[in-house]
Order: structure tokens, then sequence, then C-alpha cells
């Protein structure tokens, strides 16, 4: 929602951590004396309600003692409480250390009984040789498993932390940067009008001390704090700007989750996994708690021949008719035999309008910082680092990024001094795991043993 220029200057003036205070009942938050950073935080705006944004507004609020935190979510009332949106996010020790700090443990076992918590992957290999089962060591080395469990209940688990109102929907998809007034920064559209929203039936444009940007890979405030501006338009371009940065990794990704079980027989609380010779086809397949099933199809844009004419068009198939994409997935699985029959089956008991198509993407670099110079902006989740789908860690480097983030301004003499050990302490965690995950795949290419990027990953916790 935008408003005009003439009432610009008096709703600047309003500052939201005032009305809220009056409006909501903020509940169980963190007690205590607080410290400075977080008293400077207060009345926070998060950008983005997906699973880095909420996590973070319940962490600030649970952990740091932050007042009044609003996340801002760009879908409508309804979209956001649907469960069934989404597909699934595969959570790691490290992931679930990170969520137990922000909820505690009755959110990480409500998380967990929500999921399927795995024992392990079955390759299915092709030419009809039986599968091979890899235990999954995570609980023995960690004491806690790996869990699968649907992206919409995740959502739910992490919104249910926050205070009544503490999420407005329908607003926010038109900030393109910020202005400073009123001792905050005010986020402001395309136009250079504040970005308002609704408060208990009152418009308010944002005077917030603290912008945290939660708003995906094309994040719009990336280039904007590695720039040192304010605004999109400052960097001569918002759409080049807002899409640099990112790199395209040659493959096109569709997903869903399925309320069908895996077929009998097939390895209990296992993912399942199928690669075509080359890699040009990648079918994955896991439960995802109470009946439901995850499925995911990775198509290379190099694949084969046959592969690569049935492909053809698929972005413009899927936004025709989902029902085409159907078509398409079964015709490329087909090509793999009876194999992988199973993921043909998810795929046709799916319904058209639930399945998620995109491409394997990721920022080409990682900081050097989250923030910007003025400490009013800082990037969590994949507007931080953007990480290839492959590397299968973005919830839970997005649980990462919440609870370093809290933990910093609950500990931190000032929110500058928060901002900043927190930016240092998730660049250096994110070049490493690029740099393990680049050394593990050369020396898989040469044949050469190569550790275990996901023991390393897994042995995180939070400090």
């Amino acid at each position: 929602m935008r408003l005009s220029l003439t009432t610009r200057s008096k709703l600047i003036a309003i500052l939201v951590p005032r009305h809220l205070a009056e409006a909501r009942c903020f509940g169980d938050i963190a007690s205590g004396p607080r410290s400075r950073a977080a008293e400077q935080a207060d009345g926070a705006v998060v950008v983005g309600g997906g699973l880095a944004g909420l996590a973070a507004a319940a962490a600030l609020t649970k952990v740091a003692g932050v007042r009044h935190v609003t996340v801002l979510e760009c879908t409508s009332a309804a979209a956001f409480s649907d469960e069934e949106t989404g597909a699934a996010a595969q959570l790691g020790p490290n992931g679930l250390h990170a969520l137990r700090f922000i909820g505690g443990e009755p959110t990480l076992a409500a998380v967990r009984s929500s999921g399927t918590e795995l024992e392990g992957t079955a390759i299915h290999p092709a030419g009809g040789v039986a599968a091979m089962l890899i235990p999954d060591s995570a609980k023995a080395d960690t004491g806690l498993p790996q869990v699968m469990v649907r992206w919409g209940v995740l959502r739910t688990a992490l919104a249910s932390l926050l205070p009544e109102g503490g999420v407005v929907t329908g607003t926010g998809s038109d900030i393109a940067g910020y202005q400073l007034a009123g001792g905050g920064a005010v986020p402001v559209s395309a136009s250079g009008d504040p970005v308002a929203f609704d408060i208990e039936g009152r418009q308010a444009a944002i005077a917030a001390p603290l912008l945290i940007a939660a708003d995906g890979l094309r994040s719009t405030f990336r280039p904007i704090v590695l720039a040192g501006v304010q605004t999109v338009q400052d960097l001569g371009g918002a759409e080049a700007a807002v899409g640099g940065g990112v790199k395209d990794g040659g493959r096109t990704n569709i997903k869903a989750v399925v309320r069908q079980p895996l077929p009998p027989g097939f390895a209990a609380k296992h993912t399942h996994a199928h690669f075509s010779p080359g890699g040009g086809l990648a079918v994955f397949a896991g439960p995802a708690g109470d009946g439901w099933t995850y499925w995911a199809v990775s198509i290379a844009d190099d694949a084969a021949a046959p592969m690569r004419a049935a492909q053809a068009g698929v972005f413009d198939k899927f936004q025709t008719s989902p029902t085409h994409l159907i078509q398409l997935l079964t015709q490329l699985i087909l090509f793999e035999g009876n194999e992988v029959q199973f993921v043909a089956d998810l795929i046709g008991a799916t319904d058209p309008a639930r399945i998620l198509l995109q491409r394997s993407e990721e920022a080409i670099a990682v900081g050097p910082a989250l923030s910007s110079g003025d400490g009013r902006v800082v990037l969590v989740g994949d507007a931080a680092h953007g990480m290839s789908p492959a590397y299968g860690q973005a919830a839970n480097f997005a649980m990462e990024d919440a609870a370093v983030l809290a933990r910093c301004v609950r500990d931190a003499s000032n929110l500058a001094e928060a901002l900043q050990v927190y930016g240092e302490e998730r660049v250096a965690r994110c070049r490493e795991m690029s740099a393990r995950s680049r050394e593990r795949a050369a020396k898989a290419m040469r044949g050469e043993l190569a550790e275990d990027v996901s023991k390393w990953i897994f042995e995180w916790d939070i400090q």
C-alpha cells in the first residue's frame, strides 16, 4: 500500500512502536535485563514472512527481548495461513539446534513430531539393481536427527512464536529502499513514497531503527547493503541491481508435497534418490510426516538430446497449464525406466496448483558485510547468502542466521557492534561451507576420498 506525497511528512512522524505498544499484547518474550543493543532494536521491521524472516523475528523477540518486531509479508492472510503451501524442508542437527535456541524444547518437539525423523538415504541405481541403503549418522554423531517437515508446517511453527499482530500480510512487495527520518529507516517504494500498512485499522508509515531484509535470493536490500546506498534507484536500475550477483546453476527444479505415502516395500524413514548417467535428471522423494511425501525432480539444461527435447519450454508449459508440466515430468521419468516409477506416481497424485518450479540459483559471493554502513539494514536467509539448492541447507542456514543475530543483539553493548559481529560470523561460516563443498566436488571428480561435508555442517551449535 502506498500513500500520496501530501500525507508523507505526517506519516513519517508516526512511529510504529508507539502505536503497537498500545495495540498489542506481547506475551511471552525474553525477561530480565536487556542489552543496550536490544533496546536500540525495539521497533524492528522484518521485510519478508518466509522461514528466514519469521525465524529472525521470533529469535529477536524470544531470545534478545527486542520489543515490537513487525513482519511485513506480501502474500494475503489466507495464503500465509495455508499449511499446504510450499514443499518441504530437511532440517539437520544444525537447524534443529538453532530452532531450539529460538523457540525452546516445545517448538523443537512440535517440529520433530510434525515431520519424519530420517534414518538414511536409499539410492536407486539403473538397470533394476536393488536400492543401496546409506544410514544417516546425524543422530549418532550429534544427538539430533535430520527431519523432513512440510514447509508450511514449519512456517506456522515459527509464526506461532510471535505476538498476535506481529505479521502484517498483503504489504511490503513494493519496497525498493529506505530513507532516514525521525531517527529511523522508513521503507520507500520505487516512486519514493513511504510504504505504509494497516495496524488495527490505522494506516501508518514505518520509522524503524532496524530493517531486517528477509526478501529472498533476489533481495532488494542485498545490493543496497553492498553498494552503501539507500534505494535501488541509486544503483542505476532496479531490475539489474536486484538481479545482479546471482549465478544460474543450469538446472530446473520442480518439487511439491503430496498426501500419499511411499509405495509398500520402500525403506521407511529414508529419502529415495535416483541419478541418471551424466546427471541430466535427478529425482528425489521422502516422507514428510503423517502420510505426506516430498518429491523433487531436477533437470539439467544440457541433458541428453531426448530429454532436452522433452523439456523444451518447461517454464512456458508451466505458466500455460501446470497440467502440462505433470505430463512433461512423467515423460522425462519414463526415460529412466521402472526404477523411478514411484516418483511418476507421486507426481500424478499431486494437485498441479501445488507444484513449485524454480531455477537452481545461488549468490555469486557472500559479504563482505551483511549490514549497511548506517546500521539500519541487516540481511538474513537467502538475502544474506543465497545458497545453491544442491546444498540442501537454505532452511538450516536461515535458522542459524536468526539464532546468531538474536544472540549478538542479546549480548552486545550496542546495535552497531551486534550487527558487525553477526556479519563476521555468518560470512565466515557461509564462505567456508562453499569452499568445502567445492573441494569435495573437485576431489570426487578426481576419484579421491573427500570429507563428508554434512558432518562438518551438522557440528554447528549456537554458542
